[in-house]
């Protein structure tokens, strides 16, 4: 039991569905003198545990005031990025650590663990609402392929994303352990090893169907053909169905490091001699349905966002306000921060003091340290060049003078030393303080549309409070209350607690 446990855990983290961007992390900073690590501790707490993931998975996120101390820990894939994969083989990795632990059955962390929101921050940030759903016999006789109906929606009506600003990506693929694989053997559609196909422009239309939880058979539906005729008995694996907008650059170019939002779901199979047989849970359980020649659909469980008369809501919402027993349920409000750049606190927008955090002055600070210990030679460096044999032009010296200002450079570098430390001193104060600045005209701005947001639900007759330590707000409402509820500022709707309120 513990094992199929186990095996449902990894797979529904790497279906998880929340909205991570692909991030590259490394810098020039970064490639100094390695240091040894502990896999996992992003915090840098000498312990790799839950609050680990957690702090993983809100920085991916965005979280506005969640910083990596150790980004390095959490790059699972070593390709100095940090995205979904690392945060799936963390997850994995953590789930391997605390295999036969108690700590495992904690409700708290089998949820982080299934990719949810820190319940103790009471972080509700909305999934995304690409989804796909699959559907399939769970036997197919060895002399068939199996026929799998893949049901996809995509951004509906997106707003902001016209043009060429996107595209979908569907991709099925074979994966072992977070890793895919090019296996030949598995024939997709009449392709060996997989499929792939994007989506752009029009095309991308075909998905901006159905609107509400239960509209599945209004999406996009079509039929993919799994052959596994050429897989010896005893053979096993799983199968993703990837399916994601990949947002590209203004001029519809795809950029180096793409941001993607969207999921997945895995099919899991064993191969015995007469047949196929099919799980949406483990390999385990695709081995039993094998046994059992089980005739029944298989179809993925339930696990994302979705709207409910045009809002989005979290499915352990969506299943209180469906209970004829839950009469008063504590729902927390995410806002949205439409009108954020423009809001003006102490004199400048939201927008300048980010702009600030992003300056020339800050640019320039960062460009000296890779530059100071070529500088600090000063005229040298083009006439006879360094001891190290570095020898630059004479124009190309000239425009570093003018692009740093004598200045600044007779700041740092002074009787032909460069005070590398003291310009990271600065640097970090500097960086502080308009991070300072940005983070209280932030909080500003949430303030005002807390207090606007309660008003406005006390002017519909319902109670509620803002979550302490968080942008949020929770209310306390009747499913019927909900369904009318009108809230301009709202963008995603969750249980707030782990329980709602049974009277």
């Amino acid at each position: 039991m513990k094992k199929k446990i186990m095996s449902m855990l990894i797979s529904a983290m790497c279906l998880a569905t929340t909205t991570l961007n692909s991030v590259n992390v490394v810098s020039a900073a970064d490639e100094e003198a390695d240091v040894p690590i502990t896999m996992g501790d992003v915090n840098d707490d000498d312990s790799f545990n839950v609050a680990d993931v957690v702090l993983l998975q809100k920085w991916l996120l965005g979280v506005p005031n969640t910083d990596l101390s150790n980004w390095r820990a959490a790059d699972f894939y070593d390709d100095q990025m940090l995205n979904v994969f690392d945060l799936c083989l963390m997850k994995r990795a953590l789930i391997e650590k605390l295999n036969g632990s108690p700590e495992l059955d904690d409700p708290e962390i089998r949820e982080i663990l299934f990719g949810y929101p820190d319940p103790n921050s009471s972080v509700s940030a909305p999934m995304s609402a690409i989804r796909t759903a699959l559907k399939c016999k769970a036997f197919c006789p060895s002399d068939k392929v199996l026929s799998v109906d893949v049901a996809r929606r995509g951004i509906y009506r997106p707003q902001g994303y016209e043009g060429s600003t996107f595209l979908y990506d569907y991709s099925i693929s074979l994966y072992e352990y977070g890793n895919m694989l090019n296996d030949e053997r598995l024939i997709v559609n009449d392709n060996e090893g997989g499929y792939s196909k994007e989506y752009t422009g029009e095309e991308r239309d075909i998905f901006n169907v159905g609107k509400e939880y239960d509209d599945i058979e209004n999406y996009h539906h079509e039929t993919v053909s799994l052959d596994f005729r050429n897989y010896p008995s005893g053979s096993s694996g799983s199968i993703m169905f990837m399916f994601k907008a990949v947002f590209l650059n203004e001029d519809g170019t795809l950029p180096e490091h793409p941001s993607t939002s969207g999921g997945g779901q895995i099919l899991y199979f064993y191969v015995g001699e007469d047949g196929v047989g099919i799980s949406n849970t483990s390999v385990e359980d695709a081995e039993q349905s094998y046994q059992t020649k089980g005739t029944g659909d298989i179809t993925p469980p339930e696990t994302y966002t979705g709207k409910w008369h045009d809002k989005n809501i979290s499915y352990n919402l969506y299943e209180a306000l469906n209970d004829p027993e839950t009469e008063i349920i504590p729902v927390s409000i995410t806002l949205n921060e439409l009108g954020i750049d423009d809001f003006v606190y102490n004199g400048k927008t939201v927008k300048e003091y980010t702009n600030d955090t992003m300056g020339e002055d800050i640019t320039k600070l960062e460009n000296l340290i890779y530059r100071g210990d070529l500088l600090k030679y000063g005229e040298e460096i083009y006439i006879t060049g360094t001891p190290d044999g570095v020898k630059w032009t004479k124009e190309a010296y000239d425009g570093d003078v003018e692009y740093f200002g004598e200045e600044l450079l007779s700041k740092y570098i002074v009787d032909g030393e460069f005070l590398k430390e003291q310009l990271r001193a600065d640097l970090t104060e500097l960086k502080d303080g308009y991070k300072a600045a940005l983070d209280e005209a932030v909080e500003a701005f949430y303030t005002a549309r807390i207090e606007e947001t309660i008003a406005a639900l006390e002017s519909q007759g319902i109670r509620s409070e803002r979550i302490e330590g968080t942008h949020d707000i929770v209310m306390y409402v009747t499913a019927a209350e909900f369904e009318t509820l009108s809230l301009e500022n709202a963008s995603y709707f969750s249980i707030a607690f782990e329980e709602s309120v049974i009277l």
